[in-house]
This record gives C-alpha cells, sequence and structure tokens, in this order.
C-alpha cells in the first residue's frame, strides 16, 4: 500500500509509506527476522503465543485473569472470553509503558472490557453481519446467526468494547474482507464508536510508541475471495446442519457477554427451540 494511518492521542493522519516490505503469499516462507513476522499479522502473533505461552484456560484461572508470563519487562496477562466452547482466553500484553490486549474469538465480555481500559491497541474480532455469510457462503439464515451473533462479536457490538475502554486504536479483525464487506463492518461499529479503528486483516502492522500509533499494510499479493467448497464440505460429511449440537458457556461466563437488542431478541428464541 502507498499509505496508512497515525493517531497522535488526539487525531487520525493518513501519512505515505513508500518502503513497506514485499512478502510472498505463503507468509511463513518468508526469510524476514521473527520480530518482523510477528508484528505483521495479528494471527500470527495469536499463533506464536500459543507456542511460546504455557496454555491457560478460564477452569484453571480461578480469577478473572492471570499472569502467565513476567521476564524482562515484558508481562502477559489472560483471562477467559466466551466464545462458544468453554476454553477460550484473550491476552494483554504490557512493556514499556505500552499495551496491547488480543482479545482472541468471543463474543463482547465484561471481562474484556475490564482488562482493556485505556490500551494503546485493542484487537478485538468484528465479525462480518449474517447476511454476507447468506449471501457469499451459501449458509442458512439461521446457520449465519448463530455463528455472527452468538459465538462471535458483531459490527454493532463490538462498537460497545471500543467505547467502553477507550484504546489508542481499535482494530477490528476475523472478518471476511473482499470488496463491498468491509463498509457494513465500518457502519456497525460506527453506530456506537467514534474513536480511531482499523479494519484489521492478514499483514496489516502497527507500530506503538509512546507518541503515535501508526498502521499499515505490508505489501503482498491478495489471496481470491475465500468460499466454502461444496465438495470439500461434503467429503467431511456435510455441514452440521443441527445448531442444537453447539455446547453452551458456564452460567458465570455467559453473564459477561455485552449485549444488544436484535441479538438478545435472537438468543432468546434460540433458548425457545432449545438451541444455543
Amino acid at each position: 500500500r502507498d499509505g496508512a494511518c497515525y493517531r497522535d492521542r488526539n487525531r487520525i493522519f493518513r501519512v505515505p509509506i513508500h518502503n513497506a516490505p514485499r512478502v510472498s503469499q505463503n507468509f511463513r516462507d518468508t526469510n524476514e527476522p521473527r520480530r518482523q513476522r510477528i508484528s505483521s499479522s495479528p494471527r500470527f502473533l495469536y499463533h506464536w503465543w500459543s507456542r511460546h505461552i504455557p496454555p491457560v484456560f478460564p477452569s484453571n484461572l480461578g480469577h478473572p485473569k492471570r499472569e502467565v508470563y513476567n521476564e524482562n519487562g515484558v508481562k502477559v496477562t489472560a483471562f477467559p472470553v466466551p466464545h462458544g466452547i468453554y476454553g477460550a482466553v484473550g491476552y494483554r500484553l504490557d512493556y514499556g509503558g505500552l499495551s496491547m490486549v488480543f482479545a482472541g474469538d468471543c463474543e463482547p465480555s465484561t471481562i474484556t472490557v475490564e482488562n482493556s481500559q485505556n490500551v494503546d491497541v485493542l484487537i478485538h474480532e468484528v465479525f462480518n453481519p449474517p447476511q454476507m455469510y447468506v449471501d457469499k457462503l451459501g449458509w442458512t439464515e439461521i446457520q449465519a446467526k448463530i455463528v455472527a451473533w452468538t459465538k462471535h462479536t458483531a459490527p454493532e457490538a463490538a462498537a460497545k468494547v471500543f467505547s467502553q475502554t477507550n484504546p489508542g486504536v481499535a482494530m477490528g479483525f476475523h472478518s471476511l474482507i473482499a470488496p463491498g464487506t468491509p463498509q457494513p463492518i465500518l457502519d456497525g461499529i460506527r453506530s456506537g464508536y467514534d474513536g480511531p479503528v482499523v479494519i484489521a486483516q492478514d499483514f496489516t502492522v502497527v507500530n506503538v510508541t509512546p507518541e503515535q500509533i501508526v498502521t499499515r499494510m505490508v505489501e503482498f499479493e491478495p489471496a481470491p475471495f475465500l468460499a466454502s467448497d461444496p465438495e470439500y464440505m461434503a467429503s467431511k460429511g456435510g455441514a452440521q446442519p443441527d445448531p442444537s449440537v453447539m455446547h453452551g458457556l458456564p452460567e458465570w461466563l455467559e453473564k459477561t457477554t455485552i449485549g444488544i437488542p436484535m441479538i438478545d431478541e435472537f438468543k432468546k428464541e434460540l433458548a425457545e427451540r432449545g438451541m444455543r
């Protein structure tokens, strides 16, 4: 890309970037230093942490959060998040007076809000609206709503998390990015949050200093739009047609979910049908 944006704690600007490194589509095959690779992809960062930080699950926490790493001024704190399947966690990284939260796959939660107050960068998933999955991936409406609204975070719900945490930059991820898909996400976020926000994809870079936060894209060859392969799905027995088999969350974690009216009403309808 030939541009990026940064915030000086009060305003957000766009600045030219002329020396962004070129990387191959297969990110793991590059010869860049590990530090550069880690900083270039939220997805890569997640997998790097999963290999280097001991696994911590909510059942082992005993408290809303737990320190899992603290060496050389680097502190990593883990906290439970609701994600349909019990055991998901988010991470907070503190170093040199700077901070970042990577909430992982999750629904919006008061626990995330508590652990993300005034962080420099809050990376929180923002799922596409359900209709996108119906139109692009051929899902049924109820499948799309269950996944997008009861296992992940809708843009309107992400807006609540961002507005309650006041991050230097709010960064949404876990969205399908293709022509026409970002605007509905941004519209949903802007329904309740007017601060700096970035919709990330693979190879989004965030440079954080005490003076400013810069976001930009590494130059790379984009992949085609990803869609479900009917033959592949059929070879695996097809998509699960019965949403009632999805496991619920423990009550204490379920209660931390931040609701919005349209999703609360949908969850009520599911409960009446014996679904989650």
